[in-house]
């Protein structure tokens, strides 16, 4: 009996033996797990850590150079609206000789379009047709009124150095009947020399009751470059003489009309 008791306590004993060195090889092991964790806490949380905290980055911005701007050839304008463009045509030709200015000899500019640098301007596109456009009207087969008027109306369009030939044209065709048409151009201090030259022409030929009338409009106008032509026909045709006595002169054109002399 007594050896049964002795044995349980040797177990008992061999037993607590075993498990105090369980728990105190487990206390170790943890306290070496513990530690370098609170090692390393302190060492990030102290301002004495000897690890040192990367340099700041620093940051090189390269420039922008813009792109160097082309020009582009305008091909358009604006619309209506402004938010678009409406497409033209880019005339495209030789370059104008440029010019110097005459208020800064050191400035060259550009002649206008259509302008020679040594004076000559170019002539309108359709001044070649206009030989072309008086042939249609000639042989148009209209009346010899009708064409004459055609002319007239066609003269206001014409450049200047033509004008002198059609009027030639017009008052050979315009017959006495119709003549109040031509009136206003011979009576025009504006019309070219040419033109009134073949007007004045053509008046001479006409009866005593168109050209005694026309001459003395023509005399009593100082602006009209016929004037003293014209009055100095009225003094020979009608041997007289009242100077710029306009009211005597159209009294004496009555008269003369009213009576005219016997041919002799």
């Amino acid at each position: 009996m007594r050896s049964s008791i002795l044995i349980v306590i040797v177990f008992v004993a061999a037993l607590i033996i075993a498990v105090v060195g369980g728990v105190g090889i487990w206390f170790s092991d943890s306290q070496e797990v513990i530690i370098p964790l609170e090692s390393e806490e302190s060492a990030v949380g102290s301002p004495a850590s000897t690890t040192a905290s990367p340099p700041p980055r620093t940051v090189v911005k390269t420039p922008v150079i813009p792109p160097t701007p082309t020009a582009t050839p305008a091909t358009g304008a604006p619309d209506a609206t402004g938010s678009g463009t409406t497409s033209q045509p880019v005339t495209t030709g030789p370059k104008p000789v440029p010019t110097r200015n005459p208020q800064d000899p050191n400035m060259a500019v550009a002649p206008a379009p259509g302008v020679d640098p040594n004076g000559a301007v170019d002539p309108p596109e359709d001044s070649l047709n206009w030989d072309a456009r008086v042939q249609d009207v000639l042989t148009s087969g209209k009346g010899d009124r009708e064409i004459a008027t055609d002319l007239l109306v066609m003269m206001s369009q014409m450049p200047p150095e033509r004008q002198g030939d059609t009027a030639q044209l017009l008052a050979g065709l315009m017959p006495d009947e119709g003549y109040a048409a031509i009136v206003p151009l011979l009576n025009n201090p504006q019309a070219g020399e040419e033109v009134l030259d073949a007007l004045m022409v053509d008046l001479l030929d006409r009866p005593e009751s168109i050209q005694l009338p026309q001459f003395l409009n023509i005399a009593r106008n100082p602006e009209h470059p016929r004037h003293q032509e014209a009055l100095d026909y009225l003094g020979l045709h009608m041997d007289a003489d009242f100077g710029t006595d306009w009211g005597a002169w159209q009294g004496a054109i009555e008269n003369y009309l009213k009576n005219p002399p016997e041919a002799p």
